[in-house]
């Protein structure tokens, strides 16, 4: 497994619980103090980067596809 079983779970916990906030299951302070005892640690990039990893992953995936249907094209024009 690529991640520690921990973290997946605490994110689950996490979700679980603020399910049971908007059905008013649990309180305010429960809530709390189930997202203080289960820290996720998962890098999640912010908005900025996000859109910058796109638009550098798109114009990479258009420059590989470029390359490949240039040396296509002159192999059937042959």
């Amino acid at each position: 497994m690529s991640y520690n079983k921990n973290w997946i779970d605490a994110v689950n916990i996490k979700n679980i619980s603020e399910k049971l906030k908007k059905s008013n299951l649990i309180g305010d302070e429960q809530l709390l103090q189930i997202e203080e005892s289960h820290k996720e640690k998962f890098y999640s990039p912010n908005l900025f980067v996000r859109i910058g990893l796109f638009i550098f992953t798109f114009i990479l995936a258009n420059s590989a596809l470029g390359i490949f249907w240039n040396v296509n094209c002159f192999r059937f024009q042959q």
